[in-house]
């Protein structure tokens, strides 16, 4: 059997009125058991001091719960408002999806994921869990921004269909063979395979190695997937009627913070103007660390969620890219056509 809503548990943070408001939100939106909503005792801080802390605070905490569910199979962890998004570890910020990811094993940095674009698709299921677990982040600014973000998924989830434009930028300023290869996957992706989502698309052009050409705004966008320029501002989003899906831009550390209503980096941008799920890093996680395209759309035109595709679009766990959204969240597009 597929992921379903009975695999997923919900963690807040104990004490915190917020936190539980957005974790009833999430309930409703689901019909989720009692017993699905998690409560554990850790602080508010985003980013813990080292690993020690984030699995006194975070994954000890949690592994302990989803023991004690004796009834009940977890296969997806919803991480909710102001539960810690990662920890340091030396030079690099790990992020807590990543980890939480890896909850039955040790603690093993950068490991390759193995699921990352299976030659044959297939949806995930209890083999699969025995690697890695779906974990996501419900966070924002402030919890009315989480509360939003909640309510524009719940309106998808009736709706389900994709139909705005796709917003590409497959060209940076980074330079090298691995980012050439990185460049290269948009390209193909763009080239080949877009179209199979049947959605009208925008793209930037090449002009020089050694400019970022960016994308000057999204309007009626469904998607964004850029890279390099890693800030924005709230003035690149523009009115929109579709539903906005998924923001990606690949950079060194869009999600070190989702929390501060002032930063100006995308994840947290994209959060406050709309759209359901999003993702970045915490730091640097290379280049062959960044989110490829192909298996996230793959994942979806093949009937996968949202949680699916951020799993399967991984190159590495236990590392620095956060994902944002609902996991049990799939998405229609016009063409509905699959990748083959």
């Amino acid at each position: 059997m597929p992921l379903a809503k009975k695999n997923v548990i919900f963690v807040y943070r104990s004490g915190d009125s917020d936190s539980l408001t957005v974790a009833n939100k999430y309930r409703s939106i689901h019909d989720l058991d009692s017993d699905q909503l998690v409560s554990i005792s850790c602080s508010n801080t985003e980013v813990l001091k080292n690993e020690n802390d984030f699995n006194s605070e975070v994954l000890n905490p949690i592994k302990s719960a989803i023991s004690s569910l004796t009834n009940r199979t977890v296969w997806a962890v919803v991480l909710g408002f102001n539960v810690p998004g990662g920890f340091h570890h030396g030079q690099d910020v790990i992020a807590s999806t990543s980890r939480i990811a890896r909850l039955n094993h040790s603690f093993d940095k950068q490991v390759r994921n193995y699921l990352y674009d299976r030659a044959s698709f297939k949806r995930f299921d209890g083999t699969d869990a025995n690697f890695a677990l779906i974990s996501t982040r419900v966070d924002a600014p402030t919890v009315a921004i989480c509360e939003d973000m909640l309510d524009k998924t719940r309106e998808f989830e009736k709706q389900g269909l994709a139909n705005g434009k796709f917003y590409i930028d497959p060209y940076s300023d980074r330079f090298g063979l691995e980012a050439t290869t990185y460049q290269n996957d948009i390209l193909d992706f763009a080239n080949r395979e877009l179209k199979d989502t049947g959605l009208n698309t925008f793209s930037t052009v090449f002009l020089d190695p050694y400019i970022d050409v960016v994308l000057p705004f999204a309007e009626d966008d469904s998607f964004v997937w850029s890279w390099f320029s890693d800030r924005g501002s709230l003035s690149f989003f523009k009115n929109t009627n579709a539903a906005r899906v998924f923001f990606y831009n690949a950079d060194y550390d869009g999600a070190f913070t989702v929390r501060d209503v002032n930063d100006r980096r995308w994840p947290s941008l994209a959060i406050q103007e709309g759209y359901i799920a999003t993702a970045g890093a915490m730091s640097n996680p290379g280049f062959e660390g960044l989110m490829r395209p192909r298996p996230f759309f793959k994942t979806l035109l093949e009937g996968g969620t949202l949680g699916e595709a951020f799993l399967f679009s991984a190159t590495f766990l236990d590392w620095t890219i956060n994902f944002f959204g609902d996991p049990l969240i799939p998405v229609v597009f016009p063409i509905g056509r699959v990748f083959i």
